[in-house]
């Protein structure tokens, strides 16, 4: 205790060294700890399930050779009566997205079907209900714990009904936990699959639907049906039309443990990891951890020369070399412990701002287990030796004579802090060129042209108690209102997938099928090539992906295709590529696009518009709150979900965004950490130097002269740092961006401003230690 009382008079002596050594410790322990519970939620995703290690979900052969995990309901009852390894299946789609009216209220809900093994396989926690029951009555529900909040507060929502479309009632049999750590997207309202009667009959009566749900698959032990791929192909050409007749043949099974970072998860029912971005968290997180152990033994070796009196008169009463170090390790692990609270309060307090950046709910409290408790002793017991051995082996490498004599401070030749100098510059100038490269490639992503008008246009999922035509014309008397629309599906949301034989043609080829009115295919702005100027409802825009998929020239006037017979498709004109779904992707659909204004009406029939969309002009908030006034109004308060397309577009850059902020975040601490143990190291640096400042000017040398001469000595490690940085900076970037087909270039600009900035820090640092030692007396020097 009398040793330790001694280091607390040091620290209470040395109020700089103690506030930066305990500051960049602590919000070095924060992020650590902040992001380690996020990097672990990710990589444990879906592991909670007891089962998880035996579930596995069917994947499917697509376009392109791609698999994609989502199929046609029926797979998952075929698949289990053929196979005995397969104990049960569970199915699960989208149901609806509409108006759920509870009492007076009506609230747009996403509705999902599952089958009722759903909580049977799966262990999401059931806050309300009994897991055996709450899905066995077809007109049952389970709704999710913050749509309960939502909807009836504190009222009980159990035994409560749910009307949907009017005319279909689901009674509330349970309250689901919100899904967090799973694949599975947040969803309102959970209804029996059976009851997809009532949303898409065709489901749950034959395979057309090939691509509509998830088939969950419980294998019994040890059982792995990858290894029957070619038997499943060959039995699903007798009956399953993407193998029997679009010719593919490939079909997996992957675990439902590794479903979250596969590359082609089932998009609109699955979320899908990044696992890149963990990765780059992982680094992020042993670069920090690396600063701050960096950070602490640079601080701490600047002080040995404070130190060295101490530790001279321990050894001189008789403490050996053992206890030196281990004297130098205990005060260590003191401060990194010390650290860790403060670091761990920090956390608690900036865990909500934290969860709303990366996305993803951090519970530190929840963590707060006795086993992880144990792993954060073990990790500051770690850290704490690995910070306190190497100023200890400085400190044991002199004899107390020559502390005692004074001669420490000049045989001291800062090996170790040279190294970490050099090492800390070169981590700050990577980070800042890799912050400032991925805000530019995230900002020329949102600005590149993806071959529509995306300006102003509200898109408005369509409402079945919506009149669209009465919406339509009240909303045309506004005057912040240029255009109004109805389509069936947009190119940033895409549309009906259809896939067919054009005779002629090798393979199947799958198209993307557009159905709008005139009003909405002005807004979009598609650039038409050529026009073939035929005025038919039935004939179709083929963009140009189109015409390379099935070899034609844009002189071709229609196709003839295998469908019921013979039939042909006429071609109206050719439209320039667009960007469908992904705007990250090099990647285009092949698409068409039918004209039709009278949707009542058509020479084949009804079609059924999914989105409204409207054009405005003016203010666009103030056009917003319009278009929702009527919306209102005319839907009786039903919730408006209307947004513009450009919000939508700028949703889709979520996870760039998310990696810009953290790694902005993550620089600036950086910058200030490595600007604190810069400020600290050039105390030592020139401390080390001032007899011989205060000798040269004895000797003559001018303030200007000796300032000059310790401040490219110190400021040489950072030109050192720059030549490392650069070639890494430069290979890892080239990296990243590869993934993106529209890119920046890797900017040698860019580098060499990472590297000024770090280069004006290291100066100002210097600089500022520096002049008070050129200013000083020589004579107080040498004293």
């Amino acid at each position: 205790m009398k040793n330790l009382k001694s280091y607390f008079v040091f620290l209470s002596r040395n109020k700089l060294y103690s506030f930066v050594n305990v500051f960049g410790l602590s919000v070095s322990m924060m992020f650590i700890i902040i992001l380690t519970s996020y990097i672990v939620g990710e990589l444990s995703t879906d592991k909670f399930h007891t089962k998880s290690d035996r579930i596995h979900v069917f994947g499917q052969e697509a376009t392109e050779g791609k698999i994609y995990y989502s199929s046609a309901y029926l797979i998952g009852r075929d698949l289990q009566q053929r196979y005995p390894e397969v104990e049960k299946t569970c199915g699960y789609t989208r149901a609806t997205y509409s108006n759920v009216a509870v009492k007076d209220k009506k609230i747009l809900s996403t509705i999902n079907a599952a089958d009722t093994t759903f909580l049977s396989m799966f262990d999401f926690k059931l806050l309300k209900g009994d897991r055996a029951t709450a899905l066995s009555n077809p007109t049952s529900a389970i709704i999710s714990q913050s749509y309960a909040t939502k909807i009836f507060g504190t009222e009980d929502p159990m035994g409560q009904t749910l009307a949907v479309y009017d005319s279909i009632s689901f009674v509330v049999t349970g309250v689901l936990e919100d899904f967090k750590n799973t694949t599975f997207k947040e969803t309102d309202i959970i209804v029996p699959f059976s009851n997809m009667k009532y949303f898409n009959e065709n489901m749950i009566v034959n395979h057309n639907n090939a691509g509509s749900t998830v088939t969950f698959l419980q294998m019994s032990e040890g059982a792995d049906l990858n290894t029957k791929q070619a038997d499943i192909v060959e039995y699903f050409k007798t009956f399953y039309w993407p193998y029997s007749h679009a010719g593919r043949d490939e079909v997996h099974f992957i675990p439902l443990t590794e479903l979250y970072f596969s590359e082609n998860p089932s998009i609109y029912l699955l979320q899908q990891g990044d696992f890149t971005m963990s990765m780059i968290l992982v680094v992020v997180v042993s670069l920090i951890l690396l600063f701050a152990v960096f950070n602490y033994i640079n601080l701490t070796v600047s002080q040995t020369g404070f130190r060295a009196k101490e530790m001279a008169t321990r050894r001189l009463y008789g403490l050996d070399l053992k206890g030196v170090i281990l004297k130098m390790i205990n005060e260590s692990i003191i401060m990194t412990f010390a650290a860790m609270v403060i670091g761990f309060l920090m956390s608690l307090s900036l865990a909500p701002h934290a969860s709303e950046l990366i996305g993803k709910d951090i519970n530190l409290l929840a963590n707060l287990t006795p086993f992880n408790i144990a792993l954060a002793l073990i990790f500051v017991i770690v850290i704490g030796i690995i910070s306190g051995l190497v100023p200890a082996t400085v400190i044991i490498r002199f004899k107390p004579i020559d502390v005692v004599k004074g001669s420490f401070a000049f045989k001291s030749k800062m090996t170790y802090s040279k190294i970490f100098i050099v090492i800390q510059s070169v981590i700050t100038i990577a980070l800042i060129a890799s912050s400032m490269m991925i805000y530019r490639q995230v900002e020329h992503m949102m600005s590149f042209d993806y071959g529509y008008n995306s300006k102003a246009i509200i898109n408005i999922p369509y409402v079945r108690e919506l009149n669209k035509d009465a919406f339509k014309n009240e909303l045309m008397k506004l005057p912040s209102i240029k255009r109004v629309g109805f389509s069936a599906g947009t190119p940033l949301s895409g549309s009906n997938n259809n896939t067919i034989k054009v005779i002629g043609v090798d393979n199947m080829v799958s198209f993307q099928v557009f159905t709008l009115d005139s009003a909405s295919y002005k807004m979009f702005g598609f650039e038409i090539i050529k026009n073939n100027y035929l005025d038919d409802d039935m004939a179709y825009y083929f963009n140009e992906a189109t015409l390379r998929a099935i070899n034609a020239s844009d002189t071709v006037t229609s196709v003839r295709i295998e469908h019921n017979g013979d039939s042909e498709f006429k071609i109206k004109g050719i439209i320039k590529d667009f960007h469908i779904n992904s705007l990250s992707s090099n990647d285009i659909s092949p698409a068409m696009i039918r004209v039709v204004d009278n949707y009542h009406n058509t020479s084949w029939g009804k079609w059924q518009v999914w989105n409204v969309l409207v054009e405005t002009q003016g203010d666009l908030v103030q056009a917003r709150n319009d278009v929702k006034r009527v919306f209102t109004e005319l839907t009786n308060g039903t919730e408006f979900r209307g947004e513009y397309i450009d919000e939508q577009i700028e949703a889709t850059f979520y996870d760039q965004r998310r990696m810009q902020g953290i790694m902005l975040i993550f620089t600036l601490i950086a910058i200030i950490i490595s600007a604190l143990g810069l400020l600290a190291m050039a105390s030592y640096f020139i401390q080390q130097r001032a007899k011989e400042v205060a000798i040269r000017k004895v000797f003559g040398s001018t303030r200007v002269e000796v300032l000059t001469r310790i401040i490219w000595q110190y400021l040489k490690l950072v030109v050192i740092a720059f030549v490392i940085a650069s070639p890494i900076v430069w290979y890892v970037m080239s990296k990243w961006l590869e993934s993106f087909s529209y890119r920046i270039d890797v900017s040698v600009w860019i580098i060499l401003g990472a590297g000024l900035v770090n280069f004006a820090i290291a100066f100002a640092t210097v600089y500022w230690q520096g002049n008070k030692v050129a200013n000083t007396n020589p004579t107080k020097i040498m004293k």
